[in-house]
């Protein structure tokens, strides 16, 4: 039978397909998205924390969201630098699962990997945020450990990023609809025309 953490886990898991489908069907509050994301990364997968970074209207990516401190620290750190994981996995459109401890990650990202070390993370995951040929950024998943995602777990945490993707993508184009509605209406005056352009413009919300 079941045990408690494993009731806990799926119960946990069931909330967050239930909380990102509801997003699907109405107008949502996309940063509780984000945060119900990660938290699922730590609460169902067991990682010890994970965030997420997503594209602006440039290609640059910008952090959203991040269950720690620490984290948010260092995607901040991985973003200045211009190096990490989360940033190849956008690039590349591909799953990167790294050892930190290893030469190869030290090689690859020499200034991210001694700051990661630094923090006391060991291991990370990062899993594009893809929908058929659009990526629109990508998924950090950290380790303070040597447990990593098992293959199910990480076909589950790339689920999830993926159902988390097409949210995000329908929350934009409901925003782009409802502001090409109020900007083909007739202004009443110049600034609320100027207002509701600067509410409608890339750089107005996710």
């Amino acid at each position: 039978m079941p045990n408690e953490h494993q009731n806990g886990r799926e119960a946990t898991l069931a909330g967050t397909l239930v909380a990102i489908a509801d997003t699907l069907v109405s107008d949502f509050d996309v940063t509780d998205l984000f945060d119900r994301l990660t938290s699922a990364c730590v609460d169902v997968l067991g990682a010890a924390t994970a965030g997420l970074m997503l594209a602006d209207h440039h290609g640059n990516l910008q952090l959203v969201a991040s269950s720690t401190e620490a984290m948010r620290q260092l995607e901040t750190f991985e973003m200045t630098h211009r190096e990490g994981p989360c940033l190849d996995s956008y690039s590349s459109h591909e799953q990167i699962a790294v050892d930190l401890r290893d030469g190869a990650a030290a090689r690859r990202w020499p200034r991210f990997t001694a700051e990661a070390l630094r923090l006391s993370f060991v291991g990370v995951q990062a899993l594009p945020m893809r929908l058929r040929g659009e990526t629109i950024g990508a998924l950090n998943v950290f380790h303070t450990g040597t447990d990593r995602l098992n293959e199910h777990d990480t076909a589950l945490a790339q689920a999830l990023a993926d159902v988390a993707t097409i949210a995000i993508l329908q929350h934009r184009r409901w925003r782009a609809v409802s502001c090409s509605r109020r900007n083909s209406r007739s202004p009443s005056t110049i600034a609320s025309s100027s207002s509701r352009r600067r509410a409608c413009s890339p750089s107005g919300g996710t």
